[in-house]
């Protein structure tokens, strides 16, 4: 084979091979696109996951406050049952008026 006709094979080779190899190429990169849109949106999911906690958190704390500030039972009752346990009113200190009395 004379070194015309082995450039010429290589050429060829080289010519069939580039489409596959540019189709390929676009296949991956359309599914790595498809596969960055996936992430995203978990990751968008996630954060409003976490707003969401913060949210949850903040409520239920006012509302346990709420509930030991006007000492209620049934909303003490509540919070009770769904695995909540609000802190008890703290007495007021010795010496000190109790609300509702005179002095």
């Amino acid at each position: 084979m004379s070194r015309l006709a082995q450039w010429q094979t290589w050429a060829t080779i080289g010519a069939v091979l580039t489409p596959i190899l540019v189709i390929g190429d676009l296949a991956l990169f359309e599914r790595n696109r498809a596969l960055q849109a996936e992430v995203a949106g978990r990751q968008q999911q996630v954060q409003r996951g976490a707003q969401i906690d913060s949210l949850q958190r903040d409520l239920l704390n006012a509302i346990a406050t709420l509930a030991t500030r006007n000492n209620d039972a049934a909303l003490r009752a509540i919070l009770t049952d769904h695995g909540l346990v609000p802190n008890p009113p703290a007495p007021p200190p010795a010496g000190a008026p109790t609300p509702g009395r005179g002095r």
